[in-house]
């Protein structure tokens, strides 16, 4: 019973954190009041970017950490089991 609260709370906690604007959206804001459309446009398309520049080498270093478990238990099969 106590994961299936925990699991709540960290579904209410995650939802919650997805919907609140944060500091990327005030930035884009931010730039579009100051500066125009064509300013707030350019900082969202570079926010964007820079998250999926970020999303690209998190799943680059993922698959690098897997090829080197698979390596190493291929190299070392009792170094797996334990």
């Amino acid at each position: 019973m106590i994961v299936y609260s925990a699991l709540a709370s960290f579904a209410v906690i995650a939802g919650l954190l997805t919907i609140i604007p944060g500091l990327d959206t005030a930035l884009a804001v931010r730039a579009a009041v100051s500066h125009g459309r064509a300013a707030g446009f350019a900082t969202a398309a570079g926010i964007c970017s820079g998250t999926l520049a970020w999303g690209a080498a998190a799943a680059a270093a993922s698959t690098q950490a897997v090829i080197a478990l698979v390596c190493a238990q291929s190299r070392s099969p009792s170094l797996m089991q334990s």
